[in-house]
């Protein structure tokens, strides 16, 4: 862990490396819900329950009619029909864009409670939030 060493009054604090030896970190981050298991979370998925075609990342991959709706739960993916459901949210800042919503997520999980009925409902969160977990030892000379 770095210290603090004392600084002049108006400078910043200047921290140092601490002393030579072994030290073990361990870094630990949790990513967002993945209800279908394919890799984009829920949030950024505008197919929540289906495996996507494309990556929602790529503009176009999945998305031929460049409407903001992935391939995979698009009713007509050759039709450009930015709000699939006509609510007034664009399909792809909708949490549910094949169901007329409020954009209400009572459970967190990035998925509109309109929509949010597979599995569990809209009180319970779809997908598992991932963690990884990353030790290492480092030494300092």
């Amino acid at each position: 862990m770095a210290t603090r060493r004392p600084s002049p009054a108006r400078a910043a604090p200047l921290y140092t490396n601490p002393p030579a030896g072994k030290y073990q970190i361990i870094l630990t981050a949790f990513g967002e819900r993945d209800a279908d298991g394919d890799g984009i979370e829920n949030g950024l998925d505008t197919c929540p329950f289906d495996v996507n075609v494309g990556n929602p990342r790529v503009k176009g991959e999945g998305d031929a009619d460049e409407d903001g709706l992935d391939a995979a739960c698009d009713p007509n993916d050759f039709e450009n029909n930015p709000d699939q459901d006509g609510d007034g949210y664009l399909n792809r800042d909708d949490i549910c864009p094949l169901v007329p919503s409020t954009q209400k997520d009572v459970d967190g999980d990035q998925i509109g409670d309109e929509c949010d009925t597979v599995g569990h409902g809209p009180d319970v969160a779809d997908g598992k939030v991932p963690l990884v977990i990353q030790a290492a030892e480092i030494t300092i000379k």
